[in-house]
């Protein structure tokens, strides 16, 4: 983790240095669906333009990403078992990218421009914990209420070695003015960032159902500097 920083002010470095070739430095915030559970990116890129249209990139991310669940199993007549399941991490990436942009139409005098990129992504480190609190609630018959009898918790830990992804991603980019502008776009990737859960059981519980599904849904907003153009 302590690598991002340092890989993130080599990049403003490398954008000062060599601006006179036409880089831009961008942010992106995006959402991204995993069939299940909702996770967010952050990823910060230096990108090099080879001419108006084509341009590479290269930068880091941090994707956060969990699951949390709760249900009731019903063990005999007189017994109900109640379940919260929670998982958090963030990990990082390195990504580099490839871009074909160009101009559709113009808005208020400015070209408005699609783009499509595609992207690999190398997961640095995937690792994750994840905790069940379990609590057992039982009654004498089927008149008396359920009252609590006992409690239990637990967690299982996973690792994964990093590893590498693809992905696609299309949109609009408008700008602000001659330095700035704004993006918006949705992409796709084969991304897992619950590798090292899959397989896995907690308390007697598979946790396979509760894991959110490989494959990311990505919606972004980014913003975009450009130095030398």
């Amino acid at each position: 983790m302590r690598r991002i920083p340092v890989i993130g002010f080599l990049f403003m470095c490398l954008i000062h240095s060599k601006a006179q070739d036409g880089l831009s430095l961008e942010g992106n915030l995006g959402l991204q669906y995993t069939g299940s559970a909702p996770a967010y990116s952050l990823q910060l890129e230096g990108r090099y333009w080879f001419s108006p249209q084509w341009s590479a990139s290269a930068g880091v991310g941090l994707w956060d990403s969990g699951i949390r669940g709760e249900w009731m199993e019903q063990v005999n007549s007189n017994t109900q078992r109640f379940y919260h399941l929670s998982d958090h991490e963030v990990m990082p990436s390195l990504q580099a990218g490839l871009r074909y942009e160009r101009s559709l139409f113009s808005l208020n005098n400015r070209d408005v421009a699609f783009f499509l990129q595609g992207k690999t992504y190398l997961l640095m480190h995937k690792q994750r914990n994840t905790s069940l609190y379990q609590k057992e609630y039982s009654r004498d018959d089927a008149q008396s209420p359920y009252m609590p009898s006992s409690a239990t918790s637990g967690s299982v830990q996973g690792h994964a070695p990093p590893s590498l992804h693809a992905g696609l991603d299309l949109g609009l980019n408008y700008p602000l003015n001659e330095e700035y502008s704004i993006a918006v776009s949705y992409g796709f990737s084969n991304i897992d960032l619950f590798t090292a859960m899959r397989n896995k059981s907690l308390l007697n519980v598979d946790l396979n159902p509760w894991i959110p599904n490989p494959n990311l849904h990505s919606f972004g907003i980014g913003i975009r500097r450009y130095f030398g153009r």
